[in-house]
């Protein structure tokens, strides 16, 4: 079974369109499935966009944070409450469609890998989006490379597949809940010494500008998470500390 967690902030004028193409998506590549979508205390009526459409599917949940909390709280929120086998962690505005999923899910058993990285700088990925957002995703991810010295070369694209025994492991170790949170989440993922595999996909841009959603505090914030990440890691050890009391109790 899989579990395709869908984390929403005001998505409500194209939620309804994108659970009927998620779950359309899903019917051809799995027999058992199940989308949770979490409204991240949204306020233009996404969570009620989202029951509507879950009304019509069986095997949707919708979930709402009061507040809005944040990426990361949205999907730590949908993890808990799934139940598959593997984990997809997609975006809400379907820039990379559900249908390649697929792809990443062939990956993940052919490479024996715990994770899956929908990646944007694979020789076989495919992007259509203006040039100034190609070299903002570019200028972070060598950042990201040369802070961590990791081999991945995008943390931030929209599609992830995970085994669910390598997602109960990571997930409660997080910290970050808005703007780093892939990041923190691959780079633990790593320090654990998780199999972690990149895979093709196809990004269709779906922003009305070519920064899409993110505004100078925004990209501040991303800095300052991602060197969060990289203290809590090298510095502090957090998350390996946190494995450790967690081993002790077991």
């Amino acid at each position: 079974m899989i579990s395709v967690i869908i984390p929403a902030y005001n998505e409500a004028s194209h939620i309804g369109k994108n659970i009927k193409e998620a779950s359309s998506a899903l019917k051809s590549i799995c027999r058992e499935y199940e989308i949770i979508v979490v409204d991240d205390g949204s306020n233009d009526g996404t969570y009620e966009e989202a029951v509507k459409k879950a009304g019509a599917f069986g095997y949707v949940r919708v979930l709402r944070l009061k507040r809005n909390e944040g990426k990361g709280r949205a999907i730590l929120a949908g993890w808990r409450a799934a139940r598959g086998e593997t984990v997809v962690l997609t975006d809400a505005d379907l820039e990379i469609h559900p249908c390649q999923v697929r792809t990443l899910l062939e990956t993940l058993e052919e490479k024996k890998a715990d994770l899956v990285v929908g990646s944007r700088r694979h020789a076989a990925s495919v992007l259509k989006y203006p040039q100034s957002r190609k070299m903002m995703s570019y200028a972070y991810n060598l950042f990201v490379r040369l802070l961590f010295l990791t081999r991945l070369r995008d943390t931030q694209a929209g599609l992830k597949v995970m085994r669910k025994k390598a997602a109960d492991t990571i997930m409660p170790k997080l910290r970050i809940s808005r703007f780093a949170f892939d990041v923190e989440l691959l780079m633990v993922a790593h320090h654990f010494g998780f199999r972690i595999e990149e895979a093709p996909v196809r990004v269709e841009f779906a922003r009305k500008n070519s920064w899409g959603r993110y505004k100078a505090w925004q990209i501040l914030g991303m800095i300052c998470d991602t060197l969060k990440i990289f203290y809590w890691l090298y510095f502090k050890r957090v998350y390996l500390k946190a494995l450790k009391k967690e081993l002790r109790m077991t």
